[in-house]
Parts: C-alpha cells; structure tokens; sequence
C-alpha cells in the first residue's frame, strides 16, 4: 500500500454534517473540492462473500 495517499471513510455530505455540527457552513462541492486538492481518496469498505463474512 502507498503510504503517501491519504484516505477517508467519510463520505463529501457526511464531512459536511460533522463541520455543521461544529459551526461550519460548507457545500458538498466545496468538500469534494478540497479532498481532491489535498489527494484525498475514498477508502472502500471490504468486500462481503456469499456467506456475509468480509475477507
């Protein structure tokens, strides 16, 4: 794995909620924006098999 990408599980609208919460007005647009700026990458949860289990 590359240790220089930065990932986030958070998705654009999520990140908006958490900086509402705390007194930031922000878009979606914007947040999206900045994560691509600064090379951020969404991380994917792991796959689920047939039987429900995650590898």
């Amino acid at each position: 794995m590359n240790s220089s990408i930065r990932w986030t599980y958070l998705k654009p609208r999520e990140i908006v909620s958490e900086l509402l919460k705390k007194g930031y007005s922000v878009s979606r647009n914007i947040v999206r924006y900045l994560l691509k700026k600064h090379e951020y990458v969404k991380r994917k949860g792991p796959e689920k098999h047939y039987d429900g289990w995650s590898s």
